[in-house]
């Protein structure tokens, strides 16, 4: 019988060549069964439903946004220009893949974001690591989105600690900012939106962005230069 991880790891392939070739309403439990020579009962030893293997399955696709998010964090930069240089990284993957990244993100089992990363890079995929120095393993398996441990959180308390906005507005600001990016994000899961225009939309997001810290940054602590 075929080991646990084992079978998980050719789970989460297959519906991954599925999602590249048909998206995700081409994977289906009989699809896998017929590919992995598996019954349905194998599929739910290994997740409770599709739903977990997406969430899965997605860390894939988040590969290169890690990447140049990585390389967005060694430039040299004050924290409030790279607070939104990484939403900017952020919104431009998420919008060319919008239901995969809702599925990770925001899905029914986005809070379990965090264990299933380090799951996955530690026991299911470590040689996705080998390019990687550590510090940059550290951001690959951060945990989820929205619990305040994202990267974009994490450079907002940066910005707090700098002096440049005030604790009592953080929170306020990092949930602001987080429902007006979802709000475009269904825009582009609903159609509302094309892929053609992600870069206009980015650019526009971040100019809202930009006018609503303006609002709350303390002033006697900022460069001319900050945004």
């Amino acid at each position: 019988m075929m080991k646990h991880n084992e079978l998980k790891k050719k789970y989460i392939q297959a519906a991954y060549e599925i999602i590249c070739v048909d998206g995700r309403i081409g994977v289906t439990i009989r699809r896998l069964g017929k590919m992995l020579d598996c019954n349905a009962a194998s599929l739910y030893r290994c997740f409770q439903d599709l739903d977990e293997l997406f969430l899965y399955t997605g860390l894939k696709y988040v590969k290169s946004y890690l990447r140049d998010l990585y390389d967005l964090l060694q430039e040299p930069t004050n924290n409030m220009q790279r607070y939104l240089k990484v939403w900017e990284c952020f919104m431009s993957h998420a919008f060319a893949n919008p239901k995969m990244y809702n599925s990770i993100f925001f899905g029914a089992y986005s809070s379990k974001l965090g264990t299933v990363t380090e799951e996955y890079y530690t026991l299911l995929f470590p040689q996705e690591l080998i390019q990687f120095d550590e510090k940059a393993q550290r951001i690959l398996i951060r945990g989820s989105f929205h619990t305040g441990d994202s990267m974009i959180s994490q450079t907002l308390l940066k910005c707090v600690a700098d002096g440049f906005i005030r604790e009592e507005n953080r929170e306020y600001l990092d949930r602001l900012f987080l429902q007006i990016f979802k709000g475009y994000l269904k825009d582009f899961i609903d159609g509302r939106l094309k892929a053609q225009n992600i870069e206009s939309v980015t650019k526009e997001i971040i100019l809202y962005y930009e006018e609503m810290l303006s609002h709350y940054l303390v002033k006697s602590n900022v460069p001319m230069d900050v945004l």
